[in-house]
């Protein structure tokens, strides 16, 4: 790590449908802290002891006069362990001491939406839009906010503003897909996650999400080997995707590759235990395998899972 200089992975800018992470770089050099302050500061920090890295700027955050940059390090802490509250109070103590950066900012409408307040999250993203007219990263929020809202002509329209703004970037055109997805529109929608697809691939930080998606509609569109494909290059990027797992067992299913299929929702069951779905097919696969007391055994384990 640089001397001076720490990236923190914050969470997902628009939390339920994006699992793309964005960075706040903390400049510890603005916080002037005291010499051994800052060394215990950075080791917690570099080994991504969280709570340890909250506790130490939550204790010099309790003076009388706390600076803004040192709420908006403590917010960036407290939103990397989860706390939404706090990110958020620590952010809001220090806008009404001198206006946030934009990147604290951007960071507060993340706190916001993990407190379930789109509408808060909304005003702040609005606010940095109207301030940097031409930063896609904002219309791409903008676009997954309004999509939460199932506003998706407004989503779309975001979305094709982010394109412009960004032509080269994959994730508008994911996020373009969705808009058209919600409307309905599956052709576009096709289409964008293809483009989405191809764009990650160039990319140094390829990401399974567009590849699973592209797959999940494929095949809810009929296209079960196009969809098999596409999912199994999404798990080829990562491996751990359960969802990813989960549809590229029911597209084998589909095209009658019953131990591959098998096989697909074993892995799936095993990265997502709870997930009632994944029992319920293995049951059908493993009967046409003649595998029944496997298959009793997955009923039983749907039906545990299952709502009484």
């Amino acid at each position: 790590m640089r001397a001076a200089l720490l990236a923190l992975a914050l969470l997902p800018l628009w939390l339920p449908t994006s699992a793309r992470a964005q960075t706040l770089s903390l400049d510890l050099r603005g916080l002037a802290l005291p010499e051994a302050v800052e060394a215990d500061l950075r080791r917690a920090l570099d080994d991504a002891q969280w709570p340890r890295a909250e506790a130490l700027l939550y204790g010099l955050a309790q003076t009388e006069t706390p600076s803004a940059r040192l709420l908006e390090a403590l917010g960036a802490v407290h939103l990397q362990c989860g706390r939404y509250l706090q990110a958020a109070t620590a952010y809001r103590r220090a806008d009404r001491l001198e206006p946030l950066r934009p990147a604290a900012r951007l960071a507060l409408a993340k706190a916001y939406l993990g407190l379930q307040k789109r509408h808060w999250a909304r005003r702040e993203i609005e606010r940095l839009a109207r301030e940097e007219p031409r930063n896609p990263l904002y219309a791409e929020a903008l676009a997954g906010i309004f999509q939460d809202y199932q506003w998706f002509d407004l989503a779309a329209e975001q979305a094709r503003r982010a394109i412009e703004l960004a032509p080269d970037s994959a994730s508008p055109y994911d996020r373009l897909g969705q808009a058209l997805e919600g409307r309905n529109q599956m052709p576009g929608a096709l289409d964008a996650y293809r483009t989405a697809v191809e764009k990650d691939r160039r990319g140094s930080r390829p990401s399974a999400g567009p590849g699973y998606r592209l797959g999940r509609l494929l095949l809810e569109t009929g296209r079960p080997g196009d969809a098999a494909q596409a999912l199994q290059a999404a798990l080829a990027i990562d491996p751990g995707h359960a969802d990813a797992a989960y549809e590229w067992g029911m597209a084998l299913r589909r095209l009658e590759r019953w131990p591959e299929a098998a096989r697909a929702l074993e892995r799936a069951a095993e990265l997502a235990p709870r997930d009632a779905r994944i029992p319920y097919a293995l049951s059908q696969v493993y009967r046409r395998l003649g595998r029944m007391d496997e298959a009793r055994q997955a009923v039983e384990r749907f039906r545990a899972l299952s709502p009484p």
